[in-house]
């Protein structure tokens, strides 16, 4: 077993802690669904575009913006596949959304910063970018098709926002005083176990149990997701330069990832069964605790020979 791999594992034992924590504060009414949609809103509208904006307060340097570049269209491919898998192999529009829409944030911030270190979240910041146009637009459509798409949405999230901000900075080769980036640090250092308590919340809040009977139904987009799409990652990494190891890495474990919470959350808003979607989720999240250390131990095998 790899260095990665039992890195990797020491670290999902951490966060499955903290969403069993999560999942007991919800249980004793402390973290109810109310404060976890707070929690959730400051985790996407502030800690994670804090991690973001930080991870681009340094000096600007050819190589790093080049594979900056090379990360972005690495993202654009992996959601191509997702989208073009969802497409062939799926029907119903909750599961194509479980299937093209990986939970990057939540779960592919924590997990890529273990692995590979802080540094990857500069790259990340890629993944991310074309997850939530793919989110605002192939999910939006598919689950809501007769709903105008709302681009000033998706250009005025706070991701977006930091993101592009983040950009400026750093092609601007403009550092950011320690006066500034103290404080956003503390925020950011929140983004983890805020994460993982909205999670086991989440969780606890999903009647799972009423979905087990229809278990063979609701497996189908949990395996795409969890196994078909990483091993295709893996299949294709093969072919990038060992060079570019780090990189390929990085988009395996945010490929990896379960589905995202935002697809209930667009399910309710399309008035379709949130409750499904929110147990795919739940399962997904679950079952990728014991998966991922998998997929990377295939993967470090595989592109090692």
């Amino acid at each position: 077993m790899s260095s990665s791999t039992i890195t990797i594992i020491g670290q999902i034992i951490s966060m499955f802690i903290l969403i069993g924590i999560g999942y007991t504060l919800h249980k004793l009414g402390i973290l109810n669904k109310t404060v976890s949609k707070s929690l959730s809103d400051i985790l996407i509208n502030l800690t994670i575009p804090i991690v973001i904006f930080l991870s681009f307060n340094k000096p600007y340097n050819n190589i790093d913006a080049t594979n900056l570049l090379i990360s972005f269209v690495f993202s654009i491919i992996a959601h191509l596949l997702f989208i073009l898998t969802a497409q062939l192999l799926l029907k119903d529009p909750i599961d194509k959304n479980i299937v093209a829409i990986p939970n990057s944030g939540f779960m592919g911030i924590p997990l890529v910063s273990a692995i590979v270190g802080e540094y990857a979240i500069f790259y990340i910041s890629a993944y991310m970018v074309v997850n939530s146009i793919v989110q605002w637009t192939y999910g939006y459509n598919t689950l809501s098709p007769h709903n105008k798409l709302s681009l000033k949405k998706l250009f005025l999230s706070p991701l977006i926002i930091s993101i592009l901000i983040s950009l400026f900075v750093y092609f601007m080769n403009i550092q950011i005083s320690s006066i500034v980036t103290t404080p956003l640090t503390y925020l950011g250092n929140m983004n983890t176990p805020l994460a993982m308590l909205v999670l086991g919340s989440f969780l606890a809040s999903s009647n799972i149990k009423d979905h087990l009977d229809e278990l063979k139904k609701n497996l189908p987009p949990i395996l795409i997701r969890l196994i078909l799409l990483p091993l295709i990652c893996v299949l294709l990494g093969f072919f990038v330069g060992k060079d570019l190891d780090f990189l390929r890495r990085i988009i395996l474990i945010l490929s990896a990832s379960p589905a995202a919470i935002s697809v209930a959350l667009f399910t309710e808003k399309a008035k379709l069964n949130s409750n499904r979607a929110s147990v795919l989720i739940c399962l997904s999240t679950l079952l990728s605790l014991f998966t991922i250390p998998i997929i990377l131990e295939i993967a470090i095998s595989f592109w090692s020979l």
